[in-house]
């Protein structure tokens, strides 16, 4: 089963964003690009520092 990210996914909570995107990380053949954006990053640059933990 797939699921479908609302519109409004910036108001849902980014812990449950990372997860979503570790799991797709983990478990597709997805591109990170195609995961940011279906988990609601509007930024690659800002999917990177979440992943990655930067700043």
């Amino acid at each position: 089963m797939s699921y479908k990210w609302p519109a409004t996914a910036a108001k849902c909570s980014p812990t449950r964003r990372i997860k979503e995107a570790r799991r797709l990380l983990t478990g597709s053949n997805l591109k990170i690009a195609d995961i940011a954006e279906r988990v609601g990053f509007e930024s690659m640059t800002h999917f990177g520092r979440i992943r990655y933990g930067r700043k």
